[in-house]
């Protein structure tokens, strides 16, 4: 005797023929099979039949997996019944199986080993929790992650979510979509301000002596001096590195090449830094781990410390980029130059970023300039 009928509207897609199992009912039946009670599926043209005679001793088991059936939303029967019409072919036993492909879709779209490596911790961190995560547990993750981080990395959070869980029911690798329709997380513009330039002499000067704080004291003048995002400047290839003609090749965002200069300074330094490397490495701040140099969280938490050591309020690398521009900007750079050699990809942004330097300037002119502001 059924104990549940399933009535269920027609899938998109191959059409369902009832006296023609598919392979996977077929397959669903034929594993079923070994219960001690009959398991029977059957799909017809317009609905979708479970009949179950169960015996006793597994009664209570069944029961409870035809009421979890019962509790499916419209959406989940029509992902039901396209499994079974397709049948378990390039279905993933797991999400986090889907992860190799997905990195490699992404090489080909251009992105950076680095942002892949952000992107990618993102998806083993949620996975490691959820391993098949619905909606509610993902928001729930990021809810979590708000009380820890900022606005802006939750916002990242989500694209990388979003980039992940879509390529995977684009592929037909995984066919619920958790973040499906999910809205990014707004994020307050936050007007950048460059830090004190007394402080960025401090961090010049702080470190002098071992082949260690030699690398660190670099990476902080070669942010200075040419605006660099701190995974170009961390990634620096020594073949593209023009020591005479004071310029480095930089591969940035979208895998756009540009140009960037730098300081004889800032070369004697390269110099010296190299004379003291092993022959033969490839990047300019090698390390032993997956991207093969320098690490952005290890690099943060270094200048964290050492801030912390000077007295100094926290200076970030990307604040040392809005050093670059800001210095650059208010002793007359054009901002279309600066532009260019920050890498964006209008100056429009450019002048969205660094709008407070013209604020100040008005700012400045009003109080000096505007009527009734002299005290006579």
């Amino acid at each position: 005797m059924p104990l549940l009928e399933l009535s269920l509207s027609r899938a998109s897609g191959p059409e369902v023929v009832g006296s023609n199992p598919t392979p996977a009912t077929k397959e669903i039946n034929e594993a079923l099979g070994d219960y001690p009670g009959a398991f029977s599926l059957q799909l017809e043209p317009e609905r979708c039949y479970t009949d179950v005679m169960a015996s006793k001793d597994d009664s209570s088991n069944l029961q409870s997996i035809l009421s979890a059936l019962q509790k499916l939303s419209p959406a989940d029967r029509q992902v039901l019944i396209q499994v079974l019409q397709s049948g378990p072919k390039n279905i993933l036993e797991k999400p986090a199986d889907g992860v190799p492909d997905w990195q490699s879709e992404l090489r080909l779209r251009g992105l950076t080993e680095g942002t892949l490596e952000l992107y990618s911790r993102t998806i083993r961190k949620l996975l490691e929790l959820y391993p098949i995560p619905t909606n509610r547990e993902v928001r729930a993750y990021l809810a979590e992650r708000l009380k820890v981080v900022t606005p802006t990395k939750v916002r990242n959070d989500q694209k990388a979510l979003k980039s992940y869980f879509g390529f995977l029911e684009e592929q037909g690798l995984w066919l619920t979509n958790p973040v499906k329709g999910m809205r990014l997380m707004k994020v307050a513009k936050v007007i950048r301000k460059a830090p004190p330039a007394e402080d960025v002499q401090k961090l010049l000067e702080a470190w002098q002596g071992s082949d260690q704080r030699l690398r660190d004291r670099l990476l902080i003048a070669i942010f200075v001096n040419t605006g660099l995002r701190i995974t170009e400047a961390c990634s620096i290839l020594r073949d593209n590195l023009d020591l005479k003609g004071g310029q480095i090749r930089v591969l940035g965002k979208g895998r756009k090449e540009r140009m960037v200069y730098f300081s004889p300074a800032v070369a004697d330094l390269i110099k010296e830094y190299i004379s003291k490397q092993s022959k033969g490495e490839k990047y300019l701040f090698p390390a032993d781990n997956k991207l093969g140099y320098q690490g952005i969280r290890s690099l943060e938490k270094t200048f964290r410390r050492l801030c912390k050591r000077l007295g100094i309020k926290p200076i970030t690398p990307h604040q040392l980029r809005h050093y670059f521009a800001t210095h650059a900007l208010k002793n007359g750079a054009r901002i279309e130059v600066i532009s260019r050699l920050l890498g964006h990809s209008s100056v429009a942004i450019t002048d969205q970023v660094y709008v407070h330097i013209g604020e100040q300037e008005a700012e400045d002119e009003a109080r000096k300039y505007a009527p009734l502001s002299s005290k006579e």
